[in-house]
């Protein structure tokens, strides 16, 4: 079990992280953050669709985190790592370093487990 209370909480799936993910973000960053960015460069119904590509994920992570009994802050919570994971994958790719998403990871692994 994991420290969110459930076996599929967000620190499981940074435990489990796939070895190829940290090069295949710093090289071509996050694909839905990147795809939402140049679709609201352009604006339209395809660019409001698109923000449930991010909204549906933060909504999991919310519940994920109010299973756990952070009912207050359990937006914030979710936000705090969906946004951190998408700044990890912004900077990796603008740097082209593998090496700042498993620093990340392993940073936003300890903070879940403060919790």
């Amino acid at each position: 079990m994991g420290p969110l209370g459930c076996s599929e909480g967000a620190a499981v799936s940074f435990r489990e992280w796939h070895p190829s993910e940290p090069e295949r973000l710093a090289r071509g960053g996050c694909p839905l953050g990147s795809l939402c960015s140049e679709l609201h460069k352009e604006g339209g119904a395809l660019a409001k669709k698109s923000a449930a590509l991010f909204t549906e994920p933060i909504g999991w992570l919310e519940k994920q985190f109010r299973a756990a009994g952070h009912d207050k802050d359990s937006r914030e919570l979710a936000m705090h790592l969906f946004s951190s994971f998408q700044g990890m994958a912004a900077v990796a790719h603008g740097t082209n370093e593998p090496d700042l998403v498993l620093m990340e990871v392993r940073r936003l692994t300890n903070w879940i487990n403060t919790l």
